[in-house]
């Protein structure tokens, strides 16, 4: 399986669109003072608000039993869209780290000929 079929496996497609914009926002809140182990943090819980919201708007809840599911479903959906939006900025931030070393590469070999 590759990484786009177990994002649509496990987190509803209609919740897909949050990862960039969770992504965006944490890219927003690295350029301020808060400091970067809160960041996290603050995603899971704009995430869970956002989840909460499209869930609870879409669930038939008429009894206990289907709220909780559909609080089951807040939480589980929740994390896994902060985890896949942190994975897209480590996966970013590794790929543009590995491009400055290749230049530094390249140039310390044209100066050692």
């Amino acid at each position: 399986m590759d990484l786009i079929e177990l994002l649509r496996y496990y987190i509803r497609s209609e919740l897909l669109v949050v990862i960039p914009v969770l992504y965006l926002l944490g890219r927003i809140l690295k350029r301020t003072k808060l400091s970067s182990k809160r960041i996290p943090w603050i995603l899971l819980v704009v995430s869970l608000v956002v989840t909460a919201l499209y869930t609870f708007s879409v669930c038939n809840l008429t009894s206990l039993k289907e709220f909780y599911a559909c609080l089951f479903s807040v939480v589980t959906q929740g994390i896994l869209l902060t985890g896949a939006s942190m994975f897209v900025h480590e996966v970013t931030k590794g790929l543009c780290a590995s491009k400055p070393d290749e230049k530094s590469k390249s140039s310390e070999t044209k100066e050692e000929k």
